[in-house]
């Protein structure tokens, strides 16, 4: 279960990151996320200003939002509030993702069977950066920010005060990227929501 924020839009740039807003309060697909995925054992709803994705256990299977158009990190940022989360042994996972259209590149904040792992991929090779227990009062929000080449995965218990997760040179092109949101199962255990 998430919601997605973002700050005012910045006029430096076109479609930055944080033009990207919604509060899914409305009870369907905004034209926001046109592309995506709802398999029907990992249904995706609009509730009560939550976007949740609750899949059926032991199916390995997943859906997502996938933003309609690409957008641009630089000097920009996306973040989402975790309301519920997979927990340790559940076997599920869910995440915030910005991807290169059509390149196989990728950065992955996302919390697994209870970690939270930082993973980059570059022309379809992947590469877990980070991980560690994830808590869910310390993390409720998770960012991801650019600034003058760097890339930031930052954390915050209130949405306001962010503290730093891992960050590093940005190692792909973050101009045009795909904000993508899923949950999904892997093992027979608890389901995600």
């Amino acid at each position: 279960i998430a919601r997605i924020y973002a700050e005012d839009p910045v006029p430096s740039a076109p479609c930055p990151t944080a033009t990207l807003v919604d509060d899914f309060d409305d009870n369907q697909r905004s034209s926001a996320w046109y592309h995506g995925w709802d398999e029907p054992e990992c249904p995706i709803q609009e509730v009560s200003g939550e976007l949740r994705i609750s899949c059926e256990p032991g199916l390995g299977t997943d859906s997502a939002y996938v933003s309609s158009a690409a957008y641009d990190l630089t000097g920009s940022q996306v973040s989402v509030e975790i309301i519920d989360y997979p927990s340790a042994g559940s076997g599920g996972y869910m995440a915030i993702a910005l991807v290169r259209p059509y390149f196989g590149d990728e950065y992955l904040f996302v919390i697994n069977d209870g970690e939270l792992q930082i993973t980059r991929t570059i022309n379809g090779s992947g590469t877990e950066l980070t991980s560690a227990s994830y808590d869910g009062d310390a993390a409720r929000f998770l960012r991801i920010r650019e600034a003058a080449g760097i890339i930031f995965f930052e954390i915050s218990a209130d949405g306001s005060t962010f503290t730093s997760f891992y960050n590093e040179a940005t190692s792909i092109d973050v101009g045009e990227l795909w904000v993508v949101l899923f949950a999904g199962m892997y093992m027979a255990n608890a389901p995600v929501d």
